[in-house]
């Protein structure tokens, strides 16, 4: 890991996404141990070239700082919740310099037998519980709410942690998780409304490097009233047209669309993935690529 400190303490990281190196130096202890859980996964930059972006965190008399390229960010009070400034801005300022290369949907992404599977939605769709499960399972991770669809159809790791306020998940306990090799870590930051909130940051034990072929696609909604799990094949069209609201970048409608087509590929099929059973239903998503995958290899 490059992880350094000089005489002032200060901690620095270079990191790689997507083809962008980015250098994250924090010169505020308080805000250190949070800073380094948001990054954990993400693969070290190689070599010594110029970084793409570069972050920093200082504290002077108590008072925090966040820059950007000495552009001010943020500027606060308490060490938690610049550490929270610091995860809004580095997930949104990175997905914004690695456009137009790499698309960003808002996804959660595991590899299975060879290519990435991917899960759009809105919050609260379940995207986020498909991936639990999934890695449960044994997949690897890529992604939870930043997917990067590349201009040849590969999807590219960005490996934030998967996480939740509070304690255990509604589906997956802290036993579950942490018998499956994930870790846990997380830091504290004051919510809007004064309360002081505990971020719970997980870290899957499997986590791609390299960008996988994009397979299929699902577009989940949870209904506790719906079977366990039901499928339904989309028509390429009307899959990116809704595939398309979740695109992140801010684009009009049909340039969103025509993106996706040119970058998703013409072999991955689109799925409305209905459920009240998450573990039901990444079987039911696995079954399903394993099936599309063994005609591909025919």
């Amino acid at each position: 890991m490059t992880t350094r400190r000089t005489e002032r303490e200060s901690w620095t990281r270079r990191i790689a996404i997507g083809g962008l190196t980015i250098a994250i130096e924090c010169r505020a202890s308080a805000c250190r141990a949070g800073v380094a859980a948001l990054l954990r996964s993400f693969p070290d930059a190689t070599g010594s070239g110029t970084s793409s972006l570069c972050f920093t965190l200082e504290e002077q008399d108590g008072d925090f700082r966040l820059t950007l390229d000495g552009e001010s960010l943020w500027e606060g009070r308490d060490a938690g919740e610049t550490v929270a400034a610091f995860e809004f801005q580095f997930y949104n300022r990175t997905v914004q310099a690695l456009f137009p290369p790499l698309l960003s949907l808002h996804a959660a992404t595991v590899e299975a037998g060879g290519r990435a599977l991917a899960f759009a939605g809105e919050s609260g769709a379940g995207k986020s519980s498909l991936c639990t499960a999934a890695l449960l399972d044994g997949a690897r991770y890529l992604s939870d709410e930043f997917t990067l669809l590349g201009e040849e159809g590969e999807i590219h790791p960005f490996p934030r942690p998967l996480q939740w306020d509070g304690g255990d998940h509604p589906v997956f306990t802290t036993g579950d998780m942490a018998a499956a090799g994930f870790e846990r870590s997380g830091y504290r930051f004051p919510g809007h409304d004064g309360v002081t909130r505990d971020s719970l940051l997980w870290h899957p034990p499997r986590v791609a490097r390299e960008p996988m072929r994009a397979g299929c696609v699902f577009l989940p909604r949870y209904d506790p009233d719906a079977p366990p799990a039901r499928l339904a094949h989309l028509p390429r069209a009307q899959g990116l047209l809704e595939l398309a609201t979740h695109v992140h970048q801010h684009l009009g409608a049909g340039e969103r669309i025509r993106l996706l087509h040119q970058y998703l590929p013409e072999g991955a099929s689109i799925h409305r993935l209905t459920f009240s059973d998450c573990r039901a239903a990444w079987r039911a998503a696995a079954a399903l690529a394993d099936q599309a995958n063994a005609r591909v290899s025919r």
